[in-house]
C-alpha cells in the first residue's frame, strides 16, 4: 500500500463565483481523496490527503476539468504536515480578508 501525503494546494485566477468548488468536490471525490476546499481573498485553497498518484490525477484534471467560466492563472502546491484529519471532502465556507481576487460577472 502507498504511502498517504497531505498536499496544500492554491488555485488562482477566476475561480470564485464560476462552481469551482463543486468541481474540486466532486473530483476529489472520483479520485477517493479526504480534505476541503474553500475560497478566501486569494482564490480557491485546497486541503488533499490521498497517495502520490491519486494526488497527481487529481491536480491534473483540475487544470483540465474546471468550470468554463473559470480561469487559473496558477496552481500552486506544497507538502502539508500539519495534523490536520481529514476524512471524506467537504466544501468549507469562504474565509474573510481582503479580496485579491477577480471574480466573473453573472453570465448572460
Amino acid at each position: 500500500m502507498s504511502e498517504f501525503l497531505t498536499y496544500r494546494i492554491r488555485v488562482r485566477g477566476l475561480v470564485q463565483g464560476v462552481g469551482f468548488r463543486p468541481s474540486v468536490w466532486r473530483i476529489a471525490r472520483e479520485c477517493d481523496l479526504a480534505g476541503e476546499v474553500w475560497n478566501d481573498s486569494r482564490g480557491v485553497e485546497i486541503l488533499v490527503r490521498g497517495g502520490a498518484d491519486q494526488i497527481d490525477r487529481f491536480r491534473r484534471r483540475l487544470l483540465n476539468e474546471a468550470p468554463p467560466l473559470s480561469r487559473i492563472d496558477a496552481i500552486e502546491s506544497e507538502l502539508w504536515e500539519a495534523g490536520t484529519n481529514l476524512e471524506g471532502f467537504h466544501i468549507r465556507p469562504s474565509r474573510g480578508g481582503e479580496a485579491r481576487t477577480g471574480v466573473v460577472p453573472d453570465a448572460a
